[in-house]
């Protein structure tokens, strides 16, 4: 990943606000670890939100889904 933080689109997509304050409420509700730059912009660390949605694992490894139940 080129990018250490969740860009802005990616955070108005998760959130579905555009106002900053806004988004850092919604992310602190869902459990996002979220810090605020003297602007008022959130900083979401890219790795913390991918280990949150389940894509890496503790070991900094890709979770592969099983689809074995789909006959692949």
């Amino acid at each position: 990943m080129s990018n250490l933080n969740l860009t802005k689109y990616e955070l108005t997509e998760i959130t579905g606000k555009v106002r900053s304050s806004s988004q850092v409420k919604i992310l602190r509700h869902l459990g996002i670890e979220v810090k605020v730059r003297p602007d008022g912009v959130p900083l979401v660390a890219r790795e913390h939100y991918l280990k949150l949605m389940g894509v890496y694992d503790n070991n900094h490894r890709e979770v592969k889904p099983d689809l074995s139940i789909y006959g692949t």
